[in-house]
């Protein structure tokens, strides 16, 4: 924003015959009005306020379509990035992105609300952040360190990289995870037909012969009794009862809680936090190398590293550093990163190559993290295969030994 100059709000007709919500730098309303004139904007409202939209000036969406995905991050950092490194202007860049996206799809509503902001004088961080839509909280912060440095076709190339090195991780989560939650679900199917086909049957045959049916399979076939005898309500109390869990499950309490307890588990805690320090140096690596200050760069990576209390974190070690203390000091103080980690920083900070050092970390932290996930998929299917064949070995066993006891009584 030029000195004198304020905020003000808009939402004007567009030169290509479009609504078009955003915001303008200028000295007063009568400034704006004419900058808006000059680049072919038709005024329809303009406030030193947000404005509010009515119900009907509102574009009907579905629930999370103006949230960019890791992969839609990695392609607007990737192709800004190249066009950009090529010598071509950012708002033409744009302008290629919009043309070459399918109509409708969020790149293409994402690449036009930007390109209005651009054309407003907006510089590329914030012509984004105003666009309505939400990307990965590291990317904004690092578009304008970058802007600020000069460096912003590097720092989109190295957003990219990082991208596509987080949707590998996923990748990893979801591969090592297959196979335990397949068994998960072949033991809920076996479990589904004893209790609907199985057990009413072995119930029957008990009550014919006299003797009461074993304690596990009266449960299992009172419960598939009760799904033939009112299947609607059944299936409806637990479609209600899995919203009801996703709901619980998407509240930031909820979400907090689990991502504690993830962490302190055995085995699956230490593959995340080597996940998260592999965020968190990575991304404090490219925020230094964009030269930004370092308490700001530590905030934008501890909010990529989504730590438990990232936030409260954060502040600590600004706080900590703001005292006196190295950055290897700092994180060893606060103890989130593992010890080797913090070894490797420190020598980083003494031979003036922390940078690089901190890539190093990410490197090493992004081994041992695939490492620690491979054993703990080749532990987790052993052990929900016991699982699994306990449960359906203990409703056989109580079956026979039902049986068994029958044929000690003489008719």
């Amino acid at each position: 924003m030029t000195e004198g100059a304020r905020r003000f709000y808009i939402r004007a007709m567009t030169p290509e015959r479009t609504l078009f919500a955003g915001e303008i730098d200028a000295r007063d309303e009568t400034d704006a009005g004419d900058l808006l004139r000059q680049r072919g904007y038709t005024l329809l409202e303009l406030s030193a306020n947000p404005l509010k939209s009515g119900l009907l000036q509102r574009e009907v969406q579905l629930p999370g379509a103006d949230r960019l995905s890791l992969k839609g991050s990695e392609q607007l950092c990737r192709e800004l990035g190249q066009l950009h490194a090529a010598g071509v202007p950012t708002s033409r860049a744009l302008s290629l992105l919009a043309e070459a996206a399918p109509k409708g799809t969020r790149m293409r509503r994402l690449a036009d609300r930007a390109g209005h902001g651009l054309r407003l004088g907006s510089s590329l961080s914030r012509a984004l952040g105003t666009s309505g839509f939400r990307f990965p909280p590291d990317l904004l912060p690092s578009l304008e360190a970058a802007e600020r440095s000069g460096e912003v076709g590097k720092v989109l190339l190295r957003l990219a990289e990082a991208y596509a090195e987080q949707r590998k991780f996923r990748g990893a989560y979801v591969s090592a995870l297959a196979y335990p939650a397949f068994l998960v679900l072949v033991a809920l199917g076996v479990l589904a037909m004893i209790a609907l086909v199985v057990a009413p049957n072995l119930i029957s045959v008990f009550e014919t012969l006299g003797r009461p049916a074993p304690a596990l399979i009266a449960v299992l076939g009172a419960v598939g009794r009760g799904v033939v005898a009112a299947p609607m309500p059944v299936m409806l109390g637990a479609a209600l009862a899995a919203l009801a869990l996703l709901a619980a499950a998407m509240t930031p309490v909820v979400q907090l809680a689990l991502r504690q307890l993830a962490f302190r588990l055995p085995g699956v805690g230490t593959a995340l936090r080597w996940a998260a320090t592999e965020r968190l140096s990575a991304t404090l690596a490219m925020q230094l190398r964009a030269r930004t200050y370092l308490p700001t760069a530590l905030a934008t990576a501890f909010a990529a590293a989504n730590f438990p209390h990232s936030e409260r974190l954060s502040r600590r070690a600004i706080a900590s550093l703001q005292s006196g203390d190295s950055l290897a000091r700092t994180f060893a103080r606060i103890a989130i990163i593992p010890a080797r980690a913090a070894t490797m920083l420190r020598i980083g900070e003494e031979t003036g190559r922390l940078p690089e050092m901190l890539e190093a970390v990410a490197n090493e932290s992004r081994q041992n993290f695939q490492t620690r996930m491979a054993a703990l998929s080749g532990l987790l299917a052993p052990l929900l295969i016991l699982i699994v064949g306990g449960m359906i070995g203990t409703i056989v066993f109580s079956v026979f030994s039902a049986l068994a006891e029958m044929n000690n009584f003489s008719p």
